[in-house]
């Protein structure tokens, strides 16, 4: 198989783009897809500190090295990787630690609490990261919000992979929960840290194979999963209509970002009247039995 763009081998063919692509024009297409994903979403600004876990895995290596290639020649921005006290002895984190003292970013312990709890727990957490996957996470650290005050971060970059994105909108709506994916859209608060996702336009297998291009293989996290009965099933759905339709997770993350543009409008979303919950007046939730049997 030849390279859609060069006469080299072919390591990786896309199926949504139709295109076979060698090791270098693989890393080529990856890279300015985050490029484009942070000039849209205007994740990069001026006076920027932004923090990156390092969890010992090569998406958060991937991470950090994108982002200081991109940013190391701009004076007014600046890079933190943390590292959660829970994690101080996971397997990768001395390479990690090598690949950041390289790169002479600084270094920081932080406490936290790794892995994922109740939705009410992450939303009132992570309220500036809204439509969090209730099924199908990587084990992303959560930052207590005095840690971030206490060392100036303006954005903290996550792992968040294209699949963790599509499942986050596919498992809201299955799991009657659509009102996470306006989680945020009210909240107007200066001086809050905001979470970035330069990874949400590419799937998880081409992110990791994008880490080995760059030579920074080391263990991939296993998936946190919250018990709520069927995580298992919902993704083997979606990776089985994927394959045969293949931008299915492009159209998902599409429509959940059309849904929370539209809640950013003021007035444009319908609450229940009791619980508060967007959605309609009186949502399921809220109805009582007694209603819908009459």
């Amino acid at each position: 198989m030849r390279c859609s763009t060069c006469p080299k081998d072919a390591i990786f063919h896309q199926p949504y783009s139709g295109k076979s692509l060698c090791p270098v024009h693989l890393r080529r297409d990856v890279e300015s897809r985050i490029r484009h994903t942070i000039r849209a979403r205007r994740w990069l600004g001026p006076r920027d500190h932004i923090g990156v876990f390092l969890t010992g895995d090569c998406r958060s290596s991937a991470l950090l090295v994108f982002l200081n290639d991109l940013v190391r020649l701009r004076r007014d921005t600046r890079m933190t990787a943390m590292i959660m006290q829970e994690s101080e002895k996971s397997p990768g984190l001395e390479v990690q630690l090598a690949l950041a003292a390289e790169r002479r970013i600084p270094v920081v312990m932080v406490p936290g609490v790794h892995g994922i709890g109740s939705v009410a727990e992450r939303s009132a957490g992570n309220r500036h990261d809204p439509g969090k996957n209730p099924v199908r996470e990587t084990p992303a650290p959560i930052i207590p919000e005095t840690s971030g005050r206490d060392l100036g971060l303006s954005k903290i970059a996550t792992t968040r992979s294209l699949d963790d994105a599509a499942g986050a909108v596919l498992s809201a709506f299955m799991n009657g929960a659509a009102g996470e994916l306006f989680a945020g859209q009210e909240e107007t608060e200066p001086g809050r840290l905001t979470f970035i996702h330069p990874f949400i336009a590419i799937p998880g297998g081409e992110i990791d194979l994008y880490a080995k291009i760059l030579g920074l293989e080391s263990g991939t996290p296993e998936l946190t999963k919250e018990g709520n009965g069927f995580p298992g099933h919902l993704e083997a759905l979606l990776d089985d209509y994927t394959g045969r339709h293949p931008s299915a997770k492009y159209s998902l993350v599409h429509l959940g970002e059309e849904i929370r543009r539209a809640g950013a409008r003021p007035g444009t979303i319908v609450r229940c009247t009791r619980g508060g919950m967007p959605g309609q007046e009186i949502c399921t939730r809220c109805s009582p039995e007694d209603e819908e049997s009459t």
